[in-house]
């Protein structure tokens, strides 16, 4: 993406870049302290990349989801902690696919555009203040 912007103007959008991450990264977890870890250093990549690229024309962003309803998150979902997870949303129910997807189309939109250096955390409210 650098090498196409150069040359081009910096004023249009050159590129977009969505990262993933995990509320993890911002909140932690118990017994996945790489996972954490690892999640967190994508948000510092997602920012400092935004601030170094923007010259260029190009945004990166990053979306941090909650528990959405994939192979990877069985464990949680399943009996000996659905309990337990479900207890912290707010909203009641896992994620699906479908309803993180958009977040992430909307962010390689043009109507995102200006947007660059933001996390936009999906998590049906768990990390809510």
């Amino acid at each position: 993406m650098i090498e196409q912007a150069k040359g081009s103007d910096a004023q249009v959008c050159n590129g977009q870049i969505v990262n993933v991450s995990s509320i993890a990264g911002t909140a932690g977890t118990i017994g996945q302290i790489n996972y954490g870890a690892a999640k967190a250093g994508v948000l510092g990549i997602t920012m400092s990349a935004a601030k170094e690229w923007a010259r260029y024309g190009i945004s990166v962003n990053s979306v941090a989801f909650g528990t959405v309803s994939t192979p990877m998150t069985e464990v949680v979902r399943g009996p000996k902690f659905a309990a337990q997870t479900m207890a912290r949303i707010p909203l009641g129910r896992y994620a699906e696919t479908s309803d993180v997807a958009p977040s992430v189309i909307f962010l390689m939109s043009p109507g995102s555009t200006y947007i660059t250096g933001k996390n936009l955390t999906i998590d049906g409210g768990v990390t809510a203040m």
